[in-house]
């Protein structure tokens, strides 16, 4: 740990601090005659030597100095002076790292505990059992995740450590190895585990209902890290992540100095040492750096129709007080925080976070809908959400993971207050947070848009919003006022046509939903077309599913098709519009 101090100043004059070392009887002038520059300067350390004239309370008496170099060699540090006359001074204070103190991430492989430094870490992934077919791949020797149209190489933990994995079986509650050698295999028939809505085969066999991969099990699922060494990603498989704390970082032994994959090691709460990855070294040492463009160079065919046909979003997961589990579009995510219950203060009918020398206004869903609250020997976190030019944070229980998953939420079933729809995941169900909904029932103000300020910035554009479920609606209205937009809202194309015959003067496009653009919007937009109702205007269509038909609306004028539940393209396309780029 390197902590530098500069200054431009007059710098220091090693031979007047040399002359008044010998003046003092610290150095004898024959040593003084020859000493170079550097060491000359270096003498300010020695104690009782000062340059000062007159003797103060604040300098003169030679002490300050002596005592900082002696605390810092007692730390097993050192501290260097580079100092120029009449341009400035530089002191470098070098500290060992066994006084770093770095947030990590815990997690733990092969029934050991292991950390890694948060700086390194991107996202944490759980990838249900059904999806594995289609996240991973094998190119040549190499086992990748197909992520957001990215190839990313893996590496299995345990693999690496020369253990084998392992998963919980459900029924019994034991942990046992897997037969899989590979992350990519598929479960062999005679050892699927039973599971509720499976029909059986001719052969006796239980089939999957949404295709031939027999690893659908919950207990099947991967947990992956996925982590960056700076222009390099990988994946690393673990067993479990755990929970993110502040360590203090130990030099490793001589028998592990050697290991390029480890950084260091601490000693966590319990007692359990943690040794810290260095996620570079492990990269190095499992021969995967650089291995990117050969990955997309090479990628098989299987891969390639996975990353075209994927209709699977990222969402941020995580659970409250009961079994269920609760996703948040992980596009409204700012960052992630770990906090105790201790943390969170009321103040005038508000509940809230001290966060750095501003209060966060934090919400609970069990304060709003029928979320069991959390217990007390959960660890939490804070998920911070952007909520126009203000920060909000949503409690929530550790682990918080990102998933990728299918947007096919019902809005119907199991709707609540805060709640926008729910599905079935991984054989548990899941609720879609809403977290407008949230601001309009707990804190409303916290939604109003300041058209005011926003027309003095220039920012007050205008995009029409044509969406028939309110959950879309929210979010789409939440990410649109995000980036400076006021939004006006239709409910059919019909009053969308009204709305047009005398445009707003600041509308600068309209996002209608794909099913109803094609229902009922096409006529619309040919009819406006002709009364010239669409200059300058771009139109644009929002889906929720990749397979719903929209080549032919090109020809219709719809300049693009974004998905609702993802944040991928959409910001800088927005940041091009209020630039006037289509003018």
């Amino acid at each position: 740990m390197v902590i530098e101090i500069s200054d431009d100043g007059r710098g220091i004059d090693g031979d007047k601090v040399c002359s008044k070392a010998v003046e003092k009887g610290l150095i004898s002038p024959e040593k003084a005659r020859n000493m170079p520059l550097r060491e000359k300067q270096n003498l300010i350390f020695l104690p009782g030597l000062s340059t000062a004239e007159k003797v103060s309370e604040l300098s003169g008496r030679g002490v300050g100095m002596d005592v900082v170099k002696a605390n810092i060699d007692r730390l097993g540090g050192k501290v260097e002076i580079n100092s120029e006359l009449g341009r400035g001074t530089s002191f470098k204070i070098k500290l060992p790292l066994t006084l770093a103190i770095i947030p990590s991430l815990i997690l733990e492989s092969s029934r050991e505990m292991f950390a890694i430094p948060q700086v390194n870490v991107l996202e944490m992934l759980l990838i249900p059992a059904e999806m594995i077919k289609r996240k991973i791949e094998v190119i040549g020797s190499q086992e990748v995740l197909i992520l957001r149209g990215k190839l990313l190489p893996l590496i299995s933990l345990n693999t690496f450590l020369g253990d084998r994995d392992s998963y919980v079986d459900d029924a019994t509650g034991e942990t046992r190895p897997e037969r899989r050698q590979r992350l990519a295999d598929r479960r062999s028939p005679r050892h699927n585990l039973p599971v509720a809505g499976l029909s059986l085969t001719s052969a006796g066999h239980e089939e999957h209902p949404r295709g031939k991969d027999r690893r659908f099990h919950a207990a099947s699922g991967i947990n992956v890290i996925v982590v960056t060494t700076g222009n390099f990603s990988y994946g690393i498989v673990v067993d479990k992540p755990l929970y993110t704390e502040e360590i203090v970082v130990k030099q490793l032994g001589s028998d592990l100095k050697g290991l390029a994959e480890y950084s260091g090691a601490t000693i966590l709460g319990d007692g359990r040492i943690a040794l810290i990855i260095d996620v570079l070294g492990l990269a190095g040492r499992a021969a995967i750096l650089n291995q990117q463009n050969s990955l997309a160079a090479g990628m098989s065919e299987q891969a390639a129709e996975s990353r075209q046909d994927a209709d699977t979003v990222p969402f941020l997961v995580f659970r409250y007080g009961g079994p269920e589990v609760l996703a948040l579009p992980l596009f409204l995510v700012s960052r992630l925080e770990k906090v105790g219950m201790h943390d969170v203060v009321a103040v005038g009918g508000w509940k809230a976070i001290k966060h750095g020398d501003r209060l966060l206004p934090v919400f609970f869903l069990s304060d709003l809908g029928r979320i069991e609250p959390l217990k007390p020997d959960q660890e939490y976190g804070v998920i911070v959400i952007r909520v126009r030019n203000r920060e909000i944070g949503l409690i929530a229980a550790l682990p918080i993971q990102v998933v990728e998953m299918r947007p096919d939420f019902d809005p119907t079933v199991l709707k609540q207050p805060g709640i926008g729809g729910s599905k079935v995941w991984n054989l548990k169900s899941m609720l879609l947070v809403d977290i407008w909904e949230i601001l309009s029932l707990a804190r409303p103000e916290l939604l109003e848009f300041d058209y005011e300020s926003a027309f003095k910035t220039g920012q007050a554009n205008q995009i029409m919003l044509l969406e028939p479920v309110s959950y879309y609606r929210n979010q789409l209205c939440l990410q649109l006022e995000n980036h400076g937009f006021s939004v006006v809202e239709a409910e059919s194309w019909k009053e969308a046509e009204n709305l047009l015959l005398r445009p707003p003067e600041r509308l600068r496009a309209i996002f209608s939903d794909l099913t109803l653009l094609n229902q009922e919007g096409l006529e619309s937009l040919r009819r406006l077309r002709q009364k010239k109702s669409l200059n300058h205007l771009q139109i644009v269509a929002t889906r929720t599913n990749v397979h719903e038909e929209h080549r032919h609306l090109e020809n219709e004028g719809v300049t693009h098709v974004f998905q609702k539940m993802e944040n991928q393209h959409l910001p800088a396309w927005l940041e091009e519009l209020k630039a006037g780029a289509w003018n």
